[in-house]
């Protein structure tokens, strides 16, 4: 109790608070503040958070980042066991690549053969890989075979996947915009 203010709202003690309907009959100039502290306290305590539309996105947000981030995983992870699985080009191939590419810009790509494609991919942006799939390997006079690696060589030249990967990189933010799924789209079709 304070002799100046009158009692405290410890002081009215539990009878008190028993008998008195509501909060307001204990108020008095002294407690005031505490008792509508304790009040508004206990209207508004909920074992849950308020949701609003702003945790929404944020939860769509982060789960569509997540969803990303395996996507781009997995494929790391398919890309590499091609890459295990995959042998070294016969000379025969290498030959090949040399007379579309020229022999000093050819040197600088690896090229494999593996059983796991169907179509000639290629990847890498400091040492380019082309991958031939291997029943197109062995048929090295072939114009199926020529025209695979020259489509391949045309994206090492243009540097195509560095572009797409700055393009994927770029999804990670704006992949809710339309105008950045239109821009893909158009990418996607000039580097083919």
């Amino acid at each position: 109790s304070d002799p100046e203010n009158g009692p405290t709202y410890s002081a009215i003690g539990q009878s008190a608070m028993d008998t008195a309907e509501n909060t307001s009959q204990l108020v008095n100039r002294s407690n005031h503040k505490q008792v509508i502290a304790v009040e508004a306290t206990v209207t508004s305590s909920s074992p849950f958070p308020a949701w609003s539309w702003i945790h929404g996105f944020q939860l769509t947000y982060a789960t569509v980042l997540i969803g990303i981030v395996i996507y781009w995983t997995l494929g790391l992870i398919y890309r590499r066991r091609i890459e295990r699985s995959s042998f070294p080009a016969s000379d025969g191939l290498r030959e090949v690549l040399t007379s579309i590419a020229g022999n000093r810009a050819a040197s600088r790509v690896r090229l494999l053969t593996s059983n796991q494609i169907d179509a000639p991919v290629m990847w890498g942006v400091w040492r380019p890989t082309i991958v031939v799939p291997t029943h197109l390997a062995h048929a090295v006079h072939s114009s199926e075979l020529r025209y695979g690696l020259a489509h391949e060589w045309s994206h090492v030249q243009r540097g195509d996947f560095a572009a797409y990967a700055f393009a994927s990189l770029l999804k990670l933010v704006c992949f809710q915009q339309p105008l950045y799924w239109l821009m893909r789209k158009q990418l996607v079709l000039c580097q083919d």
